[in-house]
């Protein structure tokens, strides 16, 4: 007789819990990497600090919707990144409740150094496939993306 748990489970869990054991992997590749290279970062601002570097410039709120993070968590990761002189805070002009967020030479910096650390994990995920079977990859995560954030 079949498990009643396991009746109720989508056929496509698997592939969802194999998204999250690959972000696992990748979070924690990417925080050996950092420590062996002596980076202080988390994987949070390091995803941060990339969209920011994206959007250089751009306002808190642009940002934190490109990186797909909360504001409130997207706060905290800003201010620790601006405690570490990562990153510079600055008011719009005309608009003193908005804020324009760049990387400070040290954050650039820092990024320049962290970039090839992280693309060894990227290109070793991806060795073997072709760009079509790249963009298919990412078509699929970003309908996933879609249709699990929009009801």
């Amino acid at each position: 007789m079949e498990d009643t748990l396991t009746a109720h489970v989508h056929p496509f869990s698997n592939q969802f819990e194999l998204m999250e054991q690959i972000l696992k992997l990748v979070r924690k590749q990417t925080l050996e990497k950092f420590s062996q290279g002596k980076v202080d970062l988390t994987y949070e601002q390091w995803i941060v600090m990339r969209g920011i570097q994206q959007k250089n410039g751009g306002s808190q709120k642009e940002i934190a919707q490109f990186v797909r993070k909360d504001p409130a968590s997207f706060t905290r990761i800003l201010d620790a990144l601006e405690n570490k002189g990562y990153i510079q805070r600055s008011v719009v002009a005309g608009n003193r409740r908005k804020y324009a967020i760049k990387l400070t030479q040290k954050g650039s910096r820092l990024l320049k150094k962290v970039l090839p650390l992280v693309s060894t994990i990227y290109q070793k995920g991806f060795k073997g496939q072709n760009p079509a079977q790249v963009e298919a990859f990412s078509s699929q995560l970003n309908i996933l993306f879609t249709q699990l954030t929009h009801p």
